[in-house]
């Protein structure tokens, strides 16, 4: 609860700056600004941390029957991803390249995802890691429809991070790298996992600190291309100068969208029910008699 308040308050202070002699002087970019690529992608995970950070506080101080699970996710799956995908995107911004200054927001936000993460691992800690097995760890097998569009977009949201993205950079080029570039490296992850999963005999954990492999594939992929979706809305540059968006871009922005459409196929077919043996056919050859 603590860290959504800090994210609340210091996510209006500066992000990023250009500060003259006085502190108080020069421009300065929080996580609401429509610069710099902040708005709406940092926005979003300061609304996240507040909204739970409020659901924590309704839970303990008010009994307000909120319910246990949206969708896939427990409220403490909600906080641990949120917590570990904030944290991961803040520090794309930290580390951001191009001798961008970096503010005291910046820092404190930061911090307190980083808080998220270490109290969600606390409360799982206590009620135990376990998690129901989707069969994601894999011991090798034939690949399902599902791992091979993972695969596919993960190869493409990998190509195309390296060619233009905007203007003539890449993701991995100055200015860009690393906050352009997370959406490849989570594509990435969901490749690995799922090649090792099904083309190696290598046992992975059956669950990752309570998260099934379905619902750490539906994370990435849904972070991937919200991220992508967000480069997309917010503004790049300080002016509000246009820019142009490459063909790198739209890879990446479709490879996106197609790891969403892997994981939701990979949830479908583990909901589906398995394929009946069929008997053995009538009028066969009668069982051998027992033995004397």
């Amino acid at each position: 609860m603590a860290s959504g308040v800090l994210m609340l308050i210091f996510s209006f202070l500066a992000f990023y700056k250009v500060e003259e002699t006085d502190f108080f002087e020069g421009e300065k970019w929080s996580a609401w600004s429509n610069a710099l690529s902040l708005f709406p992608l940092a926005t979003l995970v300061v609304i996240g941390m507040v909204v739970l950070a409020v659901v924590v506080a309704i839970d303990r101080f008010a009994d307000a029957g909120i319910p246990e699970r949206v969708a896939l996710f427990s409220w403490s799956d909600l906080r641990l991803l949120l917590g570990v995908l904030g944290t991961i995107t803040l520090l794309g911004y930290l580390f951001r390249s191009g001798g961008i200054d970096k503010g005291i927001g910046l820092y404190v936000c930061t911090l307190a995802t980083i808080g998220m993460i270490a109290g969600a691992v606390m409360e799982r800690s206590e009620a135990g890691f376990a998690a129901a097995d989707d069969s994601g760890g894999g011991s090798g097998g034939q690949p399902t429809p599902a791992d091979w569009v993972i695969i596919g977009a993960g190869v493409a949201i990998l190509i195309g991070s390296f060619l233009n993205v905007v203007e003539e950079t890449s993701a991995w080029g100055e200015g860009a790298f690393p906050i352009y570039a997370i959406p490849a490296i989570l594509g990435v992850v969901m490749l690995i996992q799922v090649a090792v999963s099904t083309f190696t005999r290598a046992q992975l954990p059956g669950s990752v600190l309570g998260l099934t492999w379905n619902q750490v594939h539906l994370a990435l992929g849904g972070w991937a291309a919200l991220s992508m979706i967000c480069f997309l809305i917010g503004r790049i540059t300080v002016e509000g100068d246009d820019v142009s968006w490459k063909i790198g871009f739209w890879i990446m922005l479709i490879a996106s969208l197609g790891l969403v459409a892997g994981a939701v196929m990979r949830l479908q077919e583990a909901n589906r029910p398995a394929t009946p043996v069929a008997p053995p056919p009538a009028g066969g050859p009668p069982p051998p008699p027992p033995p004397a």
